[in-house]
């Protein structure tokens, strides 16, 4: 429940798009009405609806049983990180510097390449790494409650992830452009499917006329082949395609294994491309980050673990 202007909606109200809509345009924050405290919130404005989102580092202001709940461990990401987040306090808009390119003009090296001068974390500027772990704090899938169970699917998180995604720039680019998450699969619809997700591309690389632009891809690793002479990955709900791994890559993945850990339920990859001569994904950079089986980042799914970026 959300207090604004004097009364309290539900999240579910009809009403309340129409007074975060006003509260929006004379910049009113509104405040969750979990608990008596009223902790503060921002109003993003995603591409059909305005969005209440809880401040940075209010997590544990907030009732348990509240969706904006969060364990104050996975807000310490923010603090060690924020010269590159800069967040509109009026819009809740989020303008991220990133240490990776996501164009062929931009200045900042691969981290593929830089990787052996150990160039890969830039100060003041985000991983690939960092770039999801915010994603996933930004979309509040840091969070789990008993409540979830059997109901965080794929479909879900690439709802959230898109949503969060729509108030985010990333070395002025809009993330919502350059964002590129996999649907859900059929077979039924496959070739609905498949004309949406050329159709996504035609969009993003005819953004910057002149200055080749790079798409991220956020999916689940279904099959990851680091040993062979050309790694590669697939993505689930992506069976069609098959997406080269530039060889210094594997090096890189396996350095950051650690030895008799068991394998992660989940593993979700972070990537930037765009096409090569032959028209395939050719893969820039790319990072894989662990995640429970109920999609919480390991760093997050214990709620004594420390979270650091």
């Amino acid at each position: 429940m959300y207090a604004l202007n004097g009364r309290v909606y539900t999240a579910n109200e009809p009403q309340l798009q129409d007074a975060l809509a006003l509260a929006y345009a004379r910049h009113e924050r509104p405040r969750c009405a979990c608990l008596g405290a009223a902790a503060p919130m921002y109003i993003a404005r995603s591409a059909k609806s305005f969005v209440v989102k809880r401040m940075p580092c209010t997590g544990d202001l907030h009732a348990v049983q509240c969706p904006h709940h969060s364990h104050g461990s996975d807000e310490s990401i923010l603090d060690s990180t924020r010269p590159a987040i800069q967040r509109d306090p009026v819009t809740g808009q989020v303008q991220i510097r990133v240490a990776f390119a996501m164009s062929s003009r931009d200045k900042h090296s691969s981290s593929l390449d830089a990787c052996h001068n150990d160039q890969r974390e830039v100060p003041h500027r985000l991983t690939l790494r960092d770039l999801v772990l915010f994603l996933w704090s930004e979309a509040e899938l840091t969070t789990w409650r008993p409540e979830f169970a059997g109901k965080r699917n794929w479909a879900v998180v690439r709802h959230y992830l898109l949503r969060a995604a729509s108030s985010v720039s990333v070395n002025g680019v809009p993330l919502a452009r350059a964002l590129f998450v996999p649907e859900v699969f059929s077979v039924a619809n496959s070739d609905d499917i498949r004309a949406r997700r050329l159709n996504r591309f035609a969009q993003c690389w005819g953004y910057r006329s002149g200055h080749p632009q790079r798409m991220l891809l956020i999916g689940e690793v279904k099959e990851l082949a680091t040993t062979a002479s050309r790694p590669h990955v697939v993505i689930r709900h992506l069976p069609d395609t098959t997406i080269r791994l530039p060889p210094l890559w594997a090096g890189q993945y396996a350095a950051e294994q650690r030895p008799g850990n068991e394998a992660a339920p989940r593993q979700v990859i972070a990537a930037t491309f765009d096409l090569n001569a032959a028209k395939e994904l050719a893969t820039r950079d790319a990072h894989v980050v662990a995640m429970s089986a109920e999609w919480l980042p390991m760093p997050f799914a214990g709620a004594s673990q420390d979270a650091r970026w």
